[in-house]
């Protein structure tokens, strides 16, 4: 790794570190699955520029998708006990971004 990954991968771990003793989690076998696999992601896109750059058994043997598909939906990967691709519908999209349009102010500038 590069000085910027290393940066990047120490940052990041004591992110969680710190996290995880404010909140008092006590960890069980599978949320240290959960931590390394999101150590694992946050290292690989560090280093490759993709998280999933090859299938691995910790990573469950999925490839994290591209952003949207040709309908316009949203693929997200869901990292939990276990690992799955889902979709989020670009109607349910649609309709929250309206919602917020309708109440935001134009004058203001928000991220």
């Amino acid at each position: 790794m590069d000085n910027w990954a290393t940066s990047m991968f120490t940052l990041m771990v004591l992110v969680v570190l710190v996290m995880v003793k404010k909140s008092n989690i006590c960890f069980a076998l599978a949320r240290t699955v959960i931590l390394e696999r999101l150590i694992k992601l946050w290292t690989n896109f560090a280093k490759f520029g993709n998280p999933t750059p090859e299938s691995s058994e910790l990573l469950e043997y999925i490839i994290w998708p591209q952003l949207s598909t040709n309908n316009g939906d949203f693929l997200y990967l869901d990292i939990g006990d276990s690992m799955e691709v889902k979709n989020h519908p670009l109607k349910t999209y649609n309709r929250w971004n309206e919602l917020y349009n309708s109440l935001g102010y134009d004058d203001l500038f928000t991220y």
